[in-house]
Protein backbone atom coordinates (compact mmCIF):
# COMPACT_ATOMS: atom_id res chain seq x y z
CA UNK A 1 0.00 0.00 0.00
CA UNK A 2 2.73 2.44 1.35
CA UNK A 3 4.66 1.76 -2.25
CA UNK A 4 1.36 2.40 -3.78
CA UNK A 5 1.05 5.71 -2.10
CA UNK A 6 4.67 6.74 -3.20
CA UNK A 7 4.30 5.98 -6.60
CA UNK A 8 1.04 7.85 -6.88
CA UNK A 9 2.76 10.91 -5.51
CA UNK A 10 5.95 10.43 -8.15
CA UNK A 11 2.94 10.52 -11.14
CA UNK A 12 1.26 13.60 -9.69
CA UNK A 13 4.89 15.30 -9.32
CA UNK A 14 5.48 14.47 -12.80
CA UNK A 15 2.33 15.23 -14.43
CA UNK A 16 2.46 19.04 -12.37
CA UNK A 17 5.78 19.09 -14.48
CA UNK A 18 4.70 18.59 -17.48
CA UNK A 19 2.29 20.66 -17.07
CA UNK A 20 4.05 23.72 -15.67
CA UNK A 21 3.50 27.77 -17.26
CA UNK A 22 7.03 28.02 -18.04
CA UNK A 23 8.00 28.64 -21.35
CA UNK A 24 10.85 28.52 -23.56
CA UNK A 25 10.47 31.74 -25.21
CA UNK A 26 10.59 34.48 -22.95
CA UNK A 27 8.93 37.93 -24.76
CA UNK A 28 9.48 41.97 -24.14
CA UNK A 29 8.15 44.54 -26.27
CA UNK A 30 8.23 48.16 -27.06
CA UNK A 31 6.30 50.58 -28.59
CA UNK A 32 8.55 53.27 -30.17
CA UNK A 33 7.05 56.25 -30.11
CA UNK A 34 5.31 55.45 -27.18
CA UNK A 35 2.55 58.15 -27.21
CA UNK A 36 1.59 59.58 -30.75
CA UNK A 37 -0.85 62.69 -31.29
CA UNK A 38 -4.16 63.26 -33.38
CA UNK A 39 -2.51 66.07 -34.01
CA UNK A 40 0.44 65.04 -35.96
CA UNK A 41 -0.15 61.12 -36.62
CA UNK A 42 2.26 58.78 -37.51
CA UNK A 43 3.72 55.06 -38.12
CA UNK A 44 5.15 53.21 -34.83
CA UNK A 45 7.14 50.77 -34.95
CA UNK A 46 6.49 47.47 -32.25
CA UNK A 47 9.56 45.96 -31.30
CA UNK A 48 9.52 42.59 -30.06
CA UNK A 49 12.14 41.00 -28.46
CA UNK A 50 11.61 36.83 -28.39
CA UNK A 51 14.88 34.95 -26.37
CA UNK A 52 14.92 31.42 -25.98
CA UNK A 53 15.04 30.77 -22.44
CA UNK A 54 15.44 26.63 -22.81
CA UNK A 55 17.78 24.14 -23.54
CA UNK A 56 16.68 23.17 -26.85
CA UNK A 57 17.00 25.36 -30.25
CA UNK A 58 13.48 26.92 -31.00
CA UNK A 59 11.62 27.74 -34.40
CA UNK A 60 9.49 30.47 -33.72
CA UNK A 61 6.71 32.06 -36.09
CA UNK A 62 5.32 35.70 -34.45
CA UNK A 63 2.65 37.67 -35.05
CA UNK A 64 0.65 41.26 -34.42
CA UNK A 65 -2.94 42.27 -34.43
CA UNK A 66 -4.21 45.25 -32.61
CA UNK A 67 -7.28 46.62 -31.18
CA UNK A 68 -9.62 48.77 -33.83
CA UNK A 69 -8.17 51.94 -35.00
CA UNK A 70 -4.96 50.63 -35.32
CA UNK A 71 -3.60 48.77 -38.40
CA UNK A 72 -0.06 46.44 -38.03
CA UNK A 73 2.05 45.57 -40.88
CA UNK A 74 4.09 42.31 -40.32
CA UNK A 75 7.53 42.67 -41.51
CA UNK A 76 8.66 40.11 -44.62
CA UNK A 77 10.25 37.30 -42.31
CA UNK A 78 8.37 36.05 -39.06
CA UNK A 79 9.94 32.57 -38.63
CA UNK A 80 12.92 32.40 -36.87
CA UNK A 81 14.57 29.42 -34.88
CA UNK A 82 16.74 30.48 -32.10
CA UNK A 83 19.22 28.58 -30.59
CA UNK A 84 19.70 28.27 -26.77
CA UNK A 85 20.09 31.86 -25.13
CA UNK A 86 19.68 33.77 -28.27
CA UNK A 87 17.24 36.46 -28.72
CA UNK A 88 16.02 38.36 -32.00
CA UNK A 89 13.95 41.53 -32.72
CA UNK A 90 10.93 41.34 -34.60
CA UNK A 91 9.62 44.78 -35.78
CA UNK A 92 6.00 45.55 -37.02
CA UNK A 93 4.86 48.63 -37.86
CA UNK A 94 1.95 49.91 -36.75
CA UNK A 95 -0.30 52.58 -39.00
CA UNK A 96 -2.98 54.66 -36.30
CA UNK A 97 -6.46 55.24 -38.45
CA UNK A 98 -7.27 58.96 -38.89
CA UNK A 99 -10.37 58.83 -37.28
CA UNK A 100 -9.06 57.25 -33.95
CA UNK A 101 -10.26 58.59 -30.57
CA UNK A 102 -7.70 59.41 -27.97
CA UNK A 103 -6.96 56.85 -25.48
CA UNK A 104 -4.91 53.76 -25.13
CA UNK A 105 -4.92 50.74 -27.25
CA UNK A 106 -3.34 47.65 -27.05
CA UNK A 107 -1.08 45.55 -29.46
CA UNK A 108 -1.48 41.96 -28.96
CA UNK A 109 1.76 39.42 -29.60
CA UNK A 110 1.78 35.88 -30.67
CA UNK A 111 4.41 33.80 -30.65
CA UNK A 112 4.49 30.26 -31.43
CA UNK A 113 6.99 27.71 -31.12
CA UNK A 114 7.57 24.38 -33.83
CA UNK A 115 6.26 22.20 -30.90
CA UNK A 116 2.94 24.01 -30.44
CA UNK A 117 4.32 25.96 -27.15
CA UNK A 118 2.20 29.62 -27.53
CA UNK A 119 3.58 32.94 -25.47
CA UNK A 120 1.70 36.03 -25.82
CA UNK A 121 2.81 39.80 -24.88
CA UNK A 122 0.95 43.02 -24.80
CA UNK A 123 2.16 46.23 -26.21
CA UNK A 124 0.59 49.17 -25.25
CA UNK A 125 0.31 52.97 -26.95
CA UNK A 126 -1.22 56.17 -26.17
CA UNK A 127 -3.12 58.19 -28.61
CA UNK A 128 -3.16 61.69 -27.17
CA UNK A 129 -5.54 64.67 -29.39
CA UNK A 130 -2.35 66.95 -28.93
CA UNK A 131 1.25 66.68 -28.71
CA UNK A 132 2.95 68.01 -25.96
CA UNK A 133 1.88 70.35 -23.25
CA UNK A 134 -1.10 72.55 -23.39
CA UNK A 135 -0.43 76.46 -22.58
CA UNK A 136 -2.17 77.78 -19.60
CA UNK A 137 -3.51 80.72 -19.92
Amino acid sequence: MRLLAVLLLATLVAGCALWSDSHAIKLSTEVIPGQVSLQEPETLRVEVRATNVGNATETITADATATEGLSVTKPNRTQFTLKPEESRIITFTVTVAKDIAPGDYIIDVIVRTGNGDIVTGKAKVKVAEKKGLVPYI
